[in-house]
């Protein structure tokens, strides 16, 4: 097209186009015309192809023409278009992100608000300060990290003395699979909150209308450890044992009954009638199994901590920890309790008694937390008791009479007369002296019927001690332990044992050798000790070398040594090369008693309010992010059909300019 043909001056095209940076492109362009096309000019759409003036008369209404250059195309349909795409990835967003969402609508930072929002995030703050102290031992009354505890008292009432035990866990995870994580409580100086009464509970069986009194200073000591807020749902535990089982049930209940309706009437705890009640031997071992094995972490669910893992009923193909058994030798009596199938629970009816099934699961249907005990209880076996069962054989057997018999002589025919008994010895008038193998040499320990003189020979000393284990009792069936009782099989290869009490004194107090056991060691060590000379051993203990020993501790350290030796070995048939037995007081700096696996059992139920507080907000959760889904979608749905919309409008408006657009003829 010849530059002639346009008549616009450049300064008026200028003027009436220069806020556009389209007009750039058409100015420069027009001084360029001779190099375009009438296409070229279409292809822009910014300047319309006019008609050439056929002659140069014809240049003057050329002239007069207004140039037909077309104004850019105002930017509305691209804006709307520009939203809603801006629309469709806010709802995205949403969609995919809730949480980042929200944040985007506030006003905080960006970058804090996504971070926070896609990471992990506890349930709520008493729940992350629970998760801290998941593997916390003791919960302190200077409560620094602010948790919402809550708290238990239990009180033991013994044969000696009652004893008061507070605890204390954080609101529970929710997670019903999981137990209350229940922890004793301790004053700011790291020291237990626990306090004692003297006598037994049971001596006020001729007055029990003064047993309530007698408790009195230990309930009063609770409400002042407790915070005032938290005693209408602390949970009161009065739990009484060896001394009140010795009493007449009418006793039992007539001690009972006025300490029930003492608390009710005096104090704001969470307690009931069956709050208080006298506790069998065979519960105590549950509790005190209990105890152990949580305290060792085996009731969790984690894995790859060396622990062995074991498959349990209703399991569906999922593994539990092993749990291990427990040996307790008392003064007065020992017990065993060990965890075992329900099928071999189930072969010997006859031992149902020693049978305990329970379950630690906040619900009954929780095989996770279902556990089959074999429990038992020997009385009269403890090593005070044994001690005293053994003097009295030596006593009976050095004061029976003996009874001189003739034997006869011979006749003249060598014919032997037939003996005949002749009277009773006389009584001896002096207290005999009896060797004894199992106290030190040097030693002697005066009783009623004679004096006891220590021989401090190991060997004979275990010889003297099997008799008194019962074995000669007839055994219904295989395998039997002491006194022919039915001992389910233990799997000594897999299964570990823990023992308490004398199995701690005696092989730490002075031999030092607490811990993990070693038959072959301990008995030698045994032996030397039963060889030492009293005199020897009395002058260790004033140089200090038995610090954690007491007069009575060496004296019956060999005996005690011995026994302990023979009911492991002898009594519960436990192999000598059993290297999975250690000995223990406490278990990560935490006493064993039996009164927290009592109070993990009886506040089983405690985590279900949480428990289904936890499943109301997941049902919640659930259904208003069904909600916000199907109206994502449904505003989603709209977005795109309002975009199509734009886009058919787009395309309908740009048919329209191209149809206006001049086919490219001359000026006529």
């Amino acid at each position: 097209i010849p530059a002639h043909a346009f008549h616009c001056s450049s300064s008026a095209f200028k003027q009436k186009y220069s806020h556009s940076f389209s007009f750039a492109l058409a100015f420069s362009s027009v001084h360029q015309a001779s190099h375009m096309t009438d296409s070229d000019f279409a292809r822009w759409g910014q300047i319309s192809p006019i008609r050439r003036a056929d002659s140069p008369s014809q240049s003057n209404s050329a002239a007069k023409m207004r140039c037909r250059v077309k104004p850019p195309r105002p930017g509305l349909l691209k804006a709307c278009l520009l939203c809603s795409v801006l629309l469709i990835g806010l709802l995205v967003l949403r969609l995919a992100a809730p949480d980042a969402f929200s944040a985007l609508l506030s006003g905080a930072s960006l970058r804090s608000r996504l971070s926070g929002a896609f990471a992990f995030r506890p349930a709520g703050p008493v729940r992350a300060a629970s998760d801290r102290l998941a593997e916390s031992r003791t919960y302190y009354t200077l409560n620094d990290e602010h948790l919402d505890l809550h708290f238990g008292v239990v009180i033991d009432c013994g044969s000696s003395g009652s004893r008061l035990f507070v605890y204390a866990w954080p609101t529970h995870s929710g997670n019903e699979h999981q137990l209350l994580n229940i922890r004793p409580l301790a004053a700011p100086n790291g020291k237990r909150i626990v306090k004692k009464v003297t006598p037994g509970i049971s001596d006020f069986a001729a007055k029990p209308s003064a047993a309530f009194d007698y408790l009195t200073p230990l309930l009063d000591f609770a409400s002042s450890a407790v915070p005032r807020t938290k005693l209408v749902e602390t949970p009161l535990y009065i739990l009484c044992t060896a001394g009140m089982r010795l009493l007449p049930p009418a006793s039992q209940e007539a001690i009972l009954s006025n300490v029930r309706l003492g608390v009710k009437r005096s104090y704001s705890f969470l307690f009931s009638d069956t709050h208080a009640e006298v506790i069998s031997g065979k519960q105590e071992g549950v509790y005190a199994w209990i105890t152990t094995n949580f305290l060792l972490g085996r009731f969790g669910h984690s894995v790859g901590d060396g622990v062995g893992l074991v498959s349990y009923d209703g399991a569906d193909g999922h593994l539990r920890k092993r749990t291990v058994g427990v040996i307790d030798m008392g003064g007065g009596s020992f017990q065993i309790a060990y965890e075992i199938s329900p099928e071999a629970a189930a072969a010997v009816p006859s031992a149902r008694d020693s049978i305990a099934e329970f379950n630690l699961g906040c619900r009954q249907s929780d095989a996770q937390h279902s556990h089959t005990l074999y429990v038992t209880t020997f009385l009269g076996y403890g090593a005070n008791s044994a001690r005293q069962r053994y003097e009295d054989t030596l006593l009976a057997a050095a004061s029976a009479p003996a009874t001189v018999v003739a034997v006869g002589n011979l006749t003249a025919s060598n014919a032997t007369r037939p003996a005949r008994p002749l009277a009773p010895a006389p009584p001896l008038t002096m207290s005999p002296s009896i060797a004894d193998p199992c106290l030190p040499p040097g030693l002697t320990v005066a009783r009623a019927g004679g004096a006891l003189i220590g021989t401090g020979n190991f060997s004979q000393c275990m010889q003297r001690l099997l008799p008194l284990l019962g074995r000669e009792r007839p055994c219904e069936q295989q395998p039997c332990s002491l006194l022919g009782r039915h001992q389910p099989p233990i799997d000594f290869v897999k299964t570990e044992f823990i023992g308490f009490s004398e199995y701690w004194y005696c092989m730490t107090d002075v031999l030092g050798m607490g811990g993990h056991y070693d038959y072959l060691s301990y008995r030698a060590a045994a032996a030397r000790y039963c060889a030492t000379g009293w005199d020897q051993l009395e002058k260790d203990y004033r140089d200090k070398k038995f610090p954690k020993a007491d007069w009575h501790r060496l004296k019956f350290q060999c005996f005690k040594s011995a026994w302990i030796l023979a009911v492991l070995h002898y009594g519960l048939r436990f192999p000598r090369n059993y290297r999975r037995f250690q000995s223990v007081s406490a278990i990560h700096g935490t006493e064993v008693q039996w009164t927290l696996g009592a109070i993990l059992h009886r506040t089983r139920y405690f985590p279900l309010r949480e428990v289904q507080r936890l499943e109301l907000d997941r049902q919640r959760h659930r259904g208003r992010r069904s909600s916000s889904l199907a109206s994502t979608y449904q505003y989603l749905l709209l977005l795109l059909s309002v975009l199509l919309v734009l886009l058919a409008l787009f395309r309908l408006h740009r048919r329209l300019d191209l149809r206006r657009i001049p086919s490219g003829g001359y000026l006529g």
